[in-house]
């Protein structure tokens, strides 16, 4: 699951998937996406065993759309194995299916389709059932005759296999399907539903005005595990975009009408941790659901329960920013109670900078440019001031941002103080805090250095959990450029670590050959191997010409455009 990028099963996977492994066949009402293609996805591929060739496991969708989803994410998770791959193949839809015989000749492990197509195939003769495990009906939509189809495929299966069923609404026809199962765990909504108390609901009532601040200040002292801020349009998403940039926090923006290549991209680099922070518009959220989101910010009032709380991850928190006639309209319409807080003081958002540095210079830096810096640092700064030195170069920084320590040392609480009046919640559950009650600002930056920076607020394990490696995280500070604008071509060079290349070193390269300002050049992730660099699209071409041939590090680099099978 954690490689799958889940930082914690969801509700649904955590009651299904100890199901799956003891061999129950499942009747599960399922409502979004609620994480249940990888709640089915995952137990099949690790129960693959090697050995023969041939179907282990058929999805049956209700349409050539889902199959062809379904199949992106087998694949994407069979990557993720160790050793060989899961041989997956969708069927497609009726007019489409030359060359689908060939495949099949070559014996899938897994074998999507509507229930319709997989009847064309068993009537071709194309498909060996013999060694199946396992029959996945993954139903989104009732469709007329799917029962009957079903049950057509059934008799061709054998007796011995697992069924499992995922429905949107467990009606009549549903009902019809139960003669397939043997003796299955029916599962409602109800029964594998996250209760209400598990998160804590907060909301903090500011002005429109004060908002991109607010999330700034928020993504700092909250040392969210992966935190998800939800906008209502593009506009206000590249705003916050920018916020977050000015004061260093890694952060992505997300719309709906950007190129589906770059949301993929960008769903993957924040569920895989390489930025903690996702800005998105409810629609592109809506459409795609998000994993391992630990936190949500709403900084515009969610139009409907689902986008107020998304249902496909599990969460610990959940803050909205408004008014007060929005703070009623929350919960006339949507039927919540968030409880009303105020904004984390300066000392708080300080301390979170802090451990956004630390974390960043243990993911990001190059170690040896930073010991030049170190060793400049010990040869003019005598011991007793080195301290002074890094004091002004905060204040410098975030200083200019308003964040202020406080005169006198702050009274232990929360990262997000109760109105007045209000009793502080408890530490456990529903405390929204950077540091626990009992923990003040300086605990907090201590416990932050020692899980890497920007652990979650929460008390235990859960608090140290980490966002990847540095390999996977290397590109640099978005205070050099808010990844916040579209007009960025994405580029492949031959070259990486194993060469001794940094992310300045290419910035570096391209900068000089190309005789333009580091605002025109985007992120830079390197890798092992090789590496990525976004650029200023009209400069994509030049910099394929000038810089294919050129040698970085004692070897010859290539550079071109870079390809989805690349990333």
């Amino acid at each position: 699951m954690r490689k799958a990028g889940y930082a914690r099963p969801t509700p649904l996977q955590r009651k299904v998937v100890p199901l799956i492994y003891a061999g129950r066949d499942l009747v599960v009402e399922v409502e979004g996406d609620t994480g249940r293609t990888a709640a089915f996805i995952l137990p099949i591929l690790v129960r693959l065993r090697r050995g023969r060739a041939g179907i282990k496991a058929v999805v049956a969708t209700s349409s050539a759309e889902d199959s062809r989803k379904v199949e992106r994410e087998f694949q994407r998770f069979s990557r993720l194995q160790a050793g060989r791959s899961a041989f997956v193949f969708a069927l497609g839809a009726e007019e489409r299916d030359r060359g689908e015989h060939r495949s099949l000749s070559k014996q899938p492990d897994v074998l999507i389709g509507t229930p319709s197509r997989i009847i064309d195939h068993i009537r071709r003769g194309n498909l060996d059932f013999s060694l199946l495990q396992s029959v996945v009906i993954d139903r989104q939509e009732p469709e007329p005759g799917f029962a009957d189809d079903l049950k057509f495929i059934f008799s061709k299966l054998p007796t011995r296999k697992q069924v499992l069923l995922f429905s949107r609404a467990l009606g009549p026809e549903a009902d019809g399907l139960l003669e397939l199962f043997h003796r299955p765990v029916h599962l409602s909504l109800a029964d594998w539903r996250q209760s209400e108390e598990q998160v804590g609901e907060w909301f903090i009532e500011i002005a429109q005005a004060e908002k991109p601040r607010a999330v700034g200040a928020l993504a700092l002292a909250e040392g969210a595990g992966a935190l998800l801020v939800q906008v209502s349009g593009k506009e206000f998403a590249q705003k916050l975009g920018r916020e977050l940039a000015a004061r260093g926090v890694q952060a992505q923006v997300l719309w709906e009408a950007m190129r589906e290549a770059e949301q993929e991209r960008i769903r993957g680099e924040f569920a895989e941790g390489r930025r903690p922070v996702l800005v998105s518009t409810f629609e592109a959220v809506r459409r795609h659901s998000l994993r391992s989101v630990t936190h949500v910010l709403n900084a515009d009032p969610p139009p409907t329960p689902e986008t107020y709380r998304p249902t496909s991850v599990v969460l610990e928190k959940i803050i909205s920013l408004g008014t007060a006639a929005q703070h009623q309209q929350l919960q006339e319409k949507l039927k919540v109670k968030p409880e009303k807080t105020s904004l984390p003081d300066d000392e708080q958002v300080l301390a979170g900078a802090i451990g956004e540095i630390l974390r960043r210079v243990k993911s990001d830096e190059d170690p040896a440019e930073l010991a030049r810096y170190l060793r400049l640092l010990r040869r003019h700064a005598p011991l007793g001031r080195r301290a002074e030195v890094a004091a002004y170069l905060l204040k410098q920084v975030y200083g200019a941002l308003g964040a202020q320590p406080a005169a006198r040392k702050p009274q232990a609480g929360p990262g997000l103080r109760p109105a007045a009046g209000r009793t502080p919640a408890p530490a456990t559950g529903r405390a929204p805090a950077a540091g626990r009650a009992g923990a003040g600002s300086r605990a907090a930056a201590g416990s932050r250095a020692q899980g890497g920076g920007r652990a979650p607020a929460g008390a235990g394990a859960q608090g140290q959990r980490r966002r990847g490696t540095g390999d996977e995280r290397n590109a640099p500070p978005p205070a050099e450029r808010a990844r916040a604008e579209e007009g960025f071509t994405r580029l492949f060079i031959s070259v990486g670590k194993s060469r001794g290349v940094y992310p300045k070193d290419l910035a570096a390269l391209f900068g000089d050959t190309l005789r333009v300002d580091r605002d025109r050049i985007g992120d830079i992730r390197v890798l092992d191997n090789y590496s990525f660099l976004e650029i200023d699209s009209a400069l994509a071409e030049q910099a394929i010409a000038e810089l294919s041939g050129q040698e970085l590090k004692g070897k010859q680099i290539s550079v071109n455009y870079a390809r989805k099978k690349d990333e």
